[in-house]
């Protein structure tokens, strides 16, 4: 990607001519649209999540320019990808809903998802849903409430029993911070 490469939507585009292109907005008419491109810098990526199963605990997102009334995520099964799968079940709010587009309580650049609880262990991703992606669009209509709204993939979410283990920076490869109704949120820049 280009390093100046513009906060945005794009289209990825396929051509035999002059092969992989990105568009803004419609892809040319001769291309083949392979997909979607999402650039963000509104939330910080890249994250890992370690909470245990049957527990209420929340999962937090850290970036710039987030807004607590407005920012959501999602939770899909680890194998989907963003933007495409859609919201687990077994993944329960305290309100007893299922955690497709949580609401935030939070600042302008740490947000608190919960408490959520997972019923059962595995692998998940947290999919954000950039607002600002549709800035602009002609069409107005109500945002992040669709799931292919929720493109940016936040991290991964391991639901284990090890959580209370890798409590201990011995046993952990990454930095790690406990999250604030339990469990971790890891990557190489936490500090």
């Amino acid at each position: 990607l280009p390093e100046d490469m513009a906060v945005g939507r794009y289209t990825l585009c396929f051509s035999t001519s002059s092969g992989l292109s990105f568009a803004g907005g419609e892809a040319p008419v001769d291309a083949l649209v392979v997909g979607s491109l999402f650039v963000t810098s509104r939330v910080d990526v890249g994250r890992t999540y370690v909470v245990a199963p049957g527990v209420a605990q929340s999962l937090e997102v850290t970036g710039e320019r987030l807004v607590p009334a407005k920012d959501r995520v999602m939770v899909i099964a680890g194998h989907e990808s963003c933007g495409v799968g859609v919201a687990v079940t077994g993944v329960v709010t305290a309100a007893g809903g299922v955690v497709q587009h949580a609401a935030a309580q939070g600042t302008a650049t740490h947000l608190d998802f919960g408490p959520i609880t997972f019923a059962n262990g595995g692998s998940y991703k947290l999919c954000f849903c950039d607002r600002t992606f549709f800035d602009g669009f002609s069409q107005p209509r109500e945002h992040c409430n669709e799931d292919a709204d929720f493109a940016v993939e936040v991290g991964v979410v391991q639901v284990s029993g090890l959580e209370c283990m890798l409590n201990n920076p011995r046993h952990r490869r990454t930095s790690c911070r406990p999250m604030a109704l339990g469990g971790l949120r890891c990557g190489d820049d936490i500090i």
